[in-house]
């Protein structure tokens, strides 16, 4: 995809770009999500994942038996208080837009590769008690975080949170997110990290889950393409050209969910 303007097609309800190819509108949301095929082997992974992933969340019932979304509310006022949110805010992997809770809505964009995440929360009236501003509309394009269709230094913040370990290639999303920056933006990555703070590797734990994922039990598979330790973690942000500025452990989490505000390591004046 390039970074043209898009123009809509009145004759088919399209958008098209210059270069001649073309994007449904659905249901009021745009798909921009690049042509992809299930031939690679790493494709055929990633989707299985994200057919599960998706597969969970309509499934509200499940959502909600596995979710305490006040607690969720509660550690997340501890975090988002210590970082800068302030700008405007793309959130690669927002789905249904609760990021709300902490940013300026005007200014506030929500990408996710699936399609109906912006609508299922309409259906769940446990999670609006929580977060009662999530009925009302934002902001969201249905793209991958590997291709962002959005121009080049128009966000001051790209928002990260529990998605990067289910990238395709999380070395190009940091790329796009880099591309997208303004020149003093800055990168919010939050996310479990192997081994926690202290590094410790939970090796019986995850062989536990390997095992109930190979005899078929599907709710302990494992989906992610990654699994990094912090120190990987941050190896990969400083690669792409990112500077950690901020570290924020998630309380309640036993020192096992980290948030890295990381600056633009800009190359022009």
């Amino acid at each position: 995809m390039n970074k043209d303007s898009l123009f809509f097609n009145d004759k088919n309800n399209k958008i098209k770009s210059s270069y001649g190819r073309e994007y449904e509108v659905v249901d009021g949301v745009m798909d921009l999500r690049i042509r992809n095929t299930s031939v690679t082997g790493d494709q055929k992974v990633w989707e299985l994942g994200q057919v599960h992933y998706e597969k969970w969340l309509k499934d509200i019932k499940s959502r909600n038996d596995d979710q305490d979304y006040d607690f969720e509310n509660k550690v997340d006022q501890n975090v988002y208080k210590d970082l800068d949110m302030n700008g405007r805010v793309l959130d690669i992997g927002g789905g249904d837009g609760r990021l709300r809770a902490f940013v300026d809505n005007d200014s506030y964009v929500v990408c996710d590769p699936f399609l109906d995440a912006s609508h299922l929360k309409e259906k769940n009236h446990i999670l609006l008690k929580t977060y009662p501003f999530m009925a009302n509309q934002f902001n969201f394009v249905c793209s991958y975080a590997e291709h962002l269709p959005f121009k080049s230094m128009s966000f001051d913040i790209v928002h990260m949170r529990s998605c990067i370990d289910h990238f395709l290639n999380p070395v190009l999303a940091l790329n796009e997110a880099y591309r997208v920056l303004k020149k003093n933006g800055s990168i919010v990555i939050g996310m479990y990290v192997e081994g926690g703070k202290s590094g410790t590797q939970e090796k019986i734990k995850n062989y536990i889950k390997d095992l109930l994922g190979n005899i078929g039990i599907d709710r302990f598979k494992d989906y992610h393409v990654w699994h990094p330790t912090y120190s990987e973690l941050v190896s990969l942000i400083e690669e792409s050209d990112f500077v950690v500025e901020k570290e924020v452990w998630q309380p309640g989490y036993n020192d096992t969910v980290v948030y890295l505000q990381c600056k633009k390591n800009i190359k022009i004046k």
